[in-house]
């Protein structure tokens, strides 16, 4: 048992928070407008994330007036992995930069390393396996569920990153609420061993970048654990990003497929 705050063994519905904030911005663009205040910090669209599955092509660009809305965000979230990106990105700049993501990331780990040293020393270490998990929209599947139950057998600390962001695209805040309870809980009770740890989106990016050992879902969040992660690397099918020529051109690291 560990006595860090926010590293849970068990949950439930008062533990849960919803990430964010809504981003105030007024403009003629009534689309833009909308989309900025409906999907607020969504770190894996903010940071194009679906270039690297094929899925949208390198910006600039005119996606949602992309570039606009990625500022308009950024501001309204000082200090952030994506601020600190912004702040730093040339006008020219192709999104993403890998490059660029890696040292935003790694400026907001130094910044934050004391606030923070307990839950970073222990992803370190390499008897702990950190595993990204997309909810929210869906439930987990049966086949990536028993890769952690296997997994949480080999180490002695298992470590769930999951959260809901205030983005009602693709569900419901009460529906995400729902399904995160319901699958962190399954996940929880298959070993003694198995925590989740509550916090924003910007510490899960530093802990998988800080991991000795990480396990990836699907999706954009996880596809900056794939650019950001300095450990061992577990992946299954359901991350897409890392069988698409965008991904082995621009990110290209050892990884191991679990089937």
């Amino acid at each position: 048992m560990y006595s860090i705050p926010n590293l849970k063994q068990s949950i439930d519905l008062s533990d849960i928070q919803i990430y964010g904030k809504n981003t105030v911005f007024k403009g003629d663009n009534k689309e833009l407008c909308a989309l900025v205040k409906q999907q607020g910090y969504n770190m894996g669209d903010l940071l194009n994330m679906p270039y690297l599955s094929g899925q949208w092509p390198q910006t600039p660009h005119g996606l949602y007036n992309y570039l606009e809305r990625m500022h308009i965000v950024s501001n309204s979230f000082d200090n952030s992995i994506v601020n600190l990106y912004c702040k730093h990105r040339p006008d020219n700049e192709l999104v993403p930069c890998i490059p660029r993501i890696i040292s935003s990331v790694n400026e907001y780990i130094e910044q934050h390393t004391e606030l923070y040293k307990d839950i970073f020393s222990l992803v370190k270490q390499p008897t702990c396996l950190c595993v990204h998990i997309r909810l929210g929209d869906s439930f987990v599947s049966e086949a990536y569920i028993n890769i952690i139950d296997n997994l949480s057998c080999q180490y002695a600390t298992v470590i769930l990153l999951a959260g809901i962001h205030l983005d009602e695209m693709f569900g419901k805040h009460d529906d995400k609420v729902a399904s995160y309870l319901t699958n962190i809980t399954n996940i929880l009770n298959k070993n003694t061993n198995i925590y989740v740890y509550f916090s924003e989106p910007d510490v899960h990016v530093s802990m998988m970048a800080l991991a000795s050992n990480l396990l990836l879902h699907r999706g954009g969040f996880t596809a900056i654990g794939s650019i950001v992660s300095t450990g061992k690397l577990f992946v299954t099918n359901d991350c897409y990003h890392v069988f698409h020529s965008n991904w082995i051109k621009d990110v290209n690291k050892p990884y191991t497929l679990l089937l």
